[in-house]
């Protein structure tokens, strides 16, 4: 709706039904606007066919922006518009490079409100209650403190995902309260997360 409006509902990364849009689905959704528009700029004739081509793009692009800034922001970048609690998505937006003014206190603030007894987070406040590190959400912060040069973070988290890799040397897809890797492994979202942070970490 030319960036008027949030996306359809649906299912984001937790794998459950939903009843409202999500922080796991609007931020990406800003994310691949904003990747869209840069993709046109600097695409000759590509986005021609488009009702007012590239300007239109940015136009929504733009539109967007202040949706989801008077929706999620404005309401703290809890899980849902207006409620929900705190949610591991925040870190898309800095690890994607979102240029939303987010800075260390706000994934600090995130982090802290979501860490578990093992050392990592959990995705979310309304997660079920099990105690377990979850290393997608783990990786995902330790990104999003690295784009934003928050590199003492950063690094921890880093060290704290080598520290739980299984015999075989993978990331598993979390971690027990008492340090035992479970679930799936390798898993290669946590896998890229880590590459991605080492490679902004330690640039050639």
């Amino acid at each position: 709706e030319g960036g008027t409006a949030l996306p359809p509902v649906a299912s984001d990364y937790w794998d459950v039904s939903e009843a409202q849009v999500t922080l796991g689905t609007a931020g990406p959704t800003l994310l691949g606007l904003q990747a869209l528009v840069d993709l046109a700029e600097h695409t000759d004739g590509l986005w021609a066919h488009i009702d007012g081509g590239v300007e239109a793009l940015g136009d929504s692009c733009a539109a967007y922006a202040a949706t989801f800034a008077r929706t999620f922001i404005a309401n703290g970048l809890q899980r849902y518009p207006t409620s929900g609690g705190l949610d591991s998505a925040v870190a898309y937006l800095p690890a994607a490079g979102a240029g939303l003014g987010l800075d260390a206190s706000t994934l600090d603030h995130v982090w802290d409100r979501l860490s578990q007894p093992a050392g990592g987070i959990k995705p979310g406040h309304g997660w079920i209650f099990d105690q377990t590190s979850w290393t997608p959400s783990t990786s995902l912060m330790g990104l999003g403190f690295a784009r934003i040069g928050a590199r003492v973070q950063a690094e921890g988290i880093l060290d704290w995902l080598g520290e739980y890799r299984t015999q075989a040397g993978s990331f598993p897809e979390k971690v027990s309260a008492e340090g035992a890797a479970l679930s799936v492994a390798p898993l290669s979202w946590t896998a890229s997360n880590v590459i991605i942070g080492l490679d902004e970490l330690h640039p050639r």
